[in-house]
């Protein structure tokens, strides 16, 4: 515990480090990861050999969105090899998410169609202007006795135009407050991107020490996940009776900060 000019307060868990908003656009490379698999010699296998994916690949790499349309469109198309040597039927799905987020972007079933064991296919992905980053793309197989081949994976770079930085519209929290118990401080922000291009919200406390603040409708007392309110609550045991000063400062994805904004919290006796 720490005073704030005799403010003692700490956040009501462990402080967790401010969250980067950099982004790698280095040079991209295409992931593949194969795994092969062994079976037991002799005749007459009681479990065949599972189906095998290969020669994987899917366009575009990148795709950057241009213009100030809110949502892009990415024609994505993959391709795939699949070995069956146990014949019979095959399912081979797609899905893509985004790096580090498990929710769905996009799924889908490939084709065989085109023969030679090679499955196809895709769709028109949307995706939100402010969502940049990497994009993971996975390939699945199973035959239709419900054994499972191995995965391939690959890397797309979605990039667009930046249309401003955020914009802090509002500090919710009491401009008088009365140790000891929970102080919570919610900066509403605003983004010309959407609120998923807003990278972190950053409080800084009277002593100069930042904290993340959250939009996640878990943590630090934050009620909604994703509403553009952002909070942090503190327990303050105690605290010497004068003003105190909050600064507030929002990044988005491409870097760029909003504007700084304070607020004063009256510590009475």
């Amino acid at each position: 515990m720490r005073y704030f000019n005799s403010l003692l307060i700490r956040l009501m868990r462990p402080r967790l480090q401010v969250r980067s908003a950099a982004f790698l656009f280095g040079a991209l490379g295409l992931i593949v990861s194969l795994s092969g698999c062994d079976s037991a010699p002799g005749a007459g296998d009681l479990i065949p050999n599972p189906p095998t994916l290969s020669d994987f690949s899917f366009t575009p790499l990148e795709f950057e969105h241009t213009g100030s349309g809110d949502t892009a469109q990415i024609p994505l198309q993959i391709g795939v090899t699949v070995a069956n040597p146990a014949g019979g039927g095959l399912t081979v799905d797609y899905f893509v998410r985004r790096q580090f987020n498990d929710a769905l972007v996009a799924q889908g079933t490939l084709s065989g169609a085109a023969g030679g064991g090679r499955y196809v296919g895709g769709e028109t992905v949307s995706v939100p202007r402010g969502d940049i980053g990497m994009y993971v793309i996975t390939v699945t197989v199973v035959d239709d006795r419900g054994n499972v081949g191995n995965i391939v994976t690959g890397l797309l770079r979605f990039a667009s135009e930046n249309l401003g930085p955020p914009v802090i519209t509002e500090i919710d929290g009491p401009a008088e407050f009365t140790p000891p118990g929970q102080l919570r401080l919610i900066a509403v922000v605003a983004d010309p991107d959407g609120l998923g291009n807003i990278a972190s919200v950053v409080v800084t406390t009277p002593t100069g020490d930042p904290f993340a603040m959250f939009d996640d409708g878990l943590s630090l007392g934050d009620e909604v996940a994703g509403d553009g309110r952002y909070t942090a609550t503190f327990d303050v045991p105690s605290a010497t009776p004068g003003d105190q000063t909050f600064t507030f400062v929002a990044t988005d994805n491409f870097g760029a900060e909003s504007e700084e904004v304070s607020f004063t919290v009256t510590i009475l006796p």
